[in-house]
């Protein structure tokens, strides 16, 4: 909104730097704007670009920890299992060979109960 020319305005007008014209004061606002707005773009690319550059980061090192846990409990997962088949096999080649379940769980330290879930499964 431009002012009336009346004594007020002029006054107003005449700040040191703008002469006589409201032109001119009206072009260094104007100006003065423009550089807030282009300061403001740079701040808003920095923060955008640095907010994707550190959620970039986070969600690498996520995932390189994420990869490295899941790794360790299918290890631990695997072994598990493993040593099931093999107390598994060791039962069945004891039950082969003729041995009874309170033989074979002396041998390998299972309870009978486990050495017949393990059989019957």
């Amino acid at each position: 909104m431009i002012l009336k020319q009346t004594s007020l305005s002029k006054s107003f007008w005449r700040t040191p730097g703008f002469g006589d014209k409201p032109d001119a004061q009206l072009l260094g606002y104007d100006k003065f704007w423009d550089i807030i707005r282009t300061e403001r773009t740079f701040f808003n690319s920095a923060h955008r670009e640095g907010h994707e550059s550190g959620r970039k980061e986070g969600l690498d090192a996520g995932m390189e920890e994420g990869l490295k846990k899941g790794m360790e409990k299918g290890m631990e997962k695997g072994m598990i299992e493993g040593r099931q088949e093999e107390k598994l096999e060791t039962i069945q080649r004891l039950k082969a060979k003729g041995f009874d379940i309170a033989t074979i769980s002396i041998a390998t330290g299972m309870s009978e109960e486990e050495i017949n879930e393990m059989i019957s499964s």
